[in-house]
């Protein structure tokens, strides 16, 4: 598919699959924003810290007295917020794309479906994302080894260096996780799947990927902005609740907008299957030939 299609896909999709791939998406942050309202972390936030400052028509002086009033921020319920994110982090990492696959695909999709598929690849979604971290602290590693041992002038060197090289390793790999979703397979030959898929197609994998995050990027300024603007001129709403409810909106937007990119990549691997390896030809085979005794 051109892009004008792909994305044209993309919003077909959502909007056609609202209901559970933006409740996935809902199902996966509330963890999160109810441990960030329990811990009180929420108060102390950049943006609701500038919904407050607004509130007060920008007066510098109400809101260092809002600042110097926060409670401490519980360290029991932080420490629980961020177990409870390492649990999940096979969910966060796949279960949008399980979502967005088997609408693609055309597979029955329910809330339930997904996160029982997702959770069937636990492990392996965690094995992949250990792998990225780990390649992750690798380039760091060597991008400091390098600016450390070449001085002033390898720092200026490994900005031209390696950052164009950490997008193009990026893109690479972009497809990771549809391909061991769909195809139950492991990490590593994930990895190896969406090395070769793209290959050949690296130029205009980047230009879908940059399009949709350019996208996903303005939609949420958009409508972060609204939500923010809504939580600064409620009137007779104390401070406290108004910072609860700016990091309520900045959570919901996030969820909401999130699922974009993930349906993007997903349709980008199919695509690139069918650009390589004739994908839609053998679901029509699969589809049209002889049933199996």
């Amino acid at each position: 598919m051109p892009l004008s299609e792909l994305l044209d896909e993309l919003f077909k999709v959502y909007r056609k699959h609202f209901t559970v791939i933006a409740g996935v998406s809902l199902i996966l942050v509330l963890p999160g924003l109810l441990t960030n309202l329990l811990s009180g972390a929420y108060r102390a936030n950049s943006v609701s810290l500038l919904v407050n400052l607004l509130a007060h028509g920008g007066n510098p002086a109400a809101l260092q007295a809002f600042q110097q009033g926060l409670p401490q921020v519980d360290v029991a319920w932080n420490t629980v917020g961020s177990l409870v994110t390492l649990v999940l982090v096979p969910f966060t990492l796949g279960a949008v794309y399980q979502a967005a696959s088997a609408a693609i695909g055309g597979e029955p999709v329910t809330i339930g479906r997904v996160l029982g598929a997702t959770a069937a690849r636990y492990w392996p979604l965690w094995g992949l994302a250990v792998l990225f971290f780990l390649a992750l602290v690798a380039f760091v590693i060597a991008w400091l080894l390098f600016a450390v041992i070449t001085g002033v002038f390898g720092v200026l060197v490994g900005w031209i260096v390696f950052i164009p090289l950490g997008f193009w390793v990026g893109v690479r790999l972009i497809i990771s996780v549809p391909a061991l979703l769909v195809e139950k397979i492991g990490p590593v030959r994930a990895i190896r799947r969406s090395w070769e898929l793209v290959r050949g197609s690296w130029w205009r994998s980047f230009g879908v990927l940059v399009v949709t995050l350019i996208l996903e990027l303005v939609l949420y300024l958009v409508f972060l902005a609204l939500f923010q603007a809504l939580a600064a001129i409620i009137p007779g709403v104390g401070d406290d609740l108004r910072s609860a409810l700016s990091a309520i909106g900045t959570t919901l937007v996030s969820a909401l907008i999130g699922p974009l990119a993930a349906i993007v990549v997903t349709l980008l691997y199919f695509d690139l299957r069918v650009r390589t390896e004739g994908y839609d030809l053998d679901q029509l085979a699969q589809q049209t030939g002889p049933a199996n005794p």
